[in-house]
């Protein structure tokens, strides 16, 4: 299995490019890159709270879903507004 050094600066940095506008200050860019990483910190501490006894990979599938469903969620009520 190939390890990624930096895979949240990578994802930072795609996301940055895609949806940061080219005029935002460096303030708002600070502050976005700040949100970003204490996303990536929270799902990060949510698979590291699986405890002892728990089949690691049916553990890490079920947080990812829960992940992934908010996720989802998120970007449905984003759409109107409600995000």
């Amino acid at each position: 299995m190939p390890q990624y050094k930096k895979p949240i600066e990578t994802e930072w940095r795609a996301y940055a490019e895609q949806a940061i506008p080219f005029d935002a200050s460096d303030e708002q860019r600070i502050e976005c890159r700040r949100a970003f990483y204490a996303g990536a910190t929270a799902l990060v501490r949510a698979f590291g709270k699986l405890g002892p006894g728990v089949d690691p990979i049916k553990a890490y599938l079920a947080v990812f879903k829960g992940a992934t469903d908010e996720l989802q969620r998120f970007i449905e009520e984003g759409k109107p507004g409600r995000a």
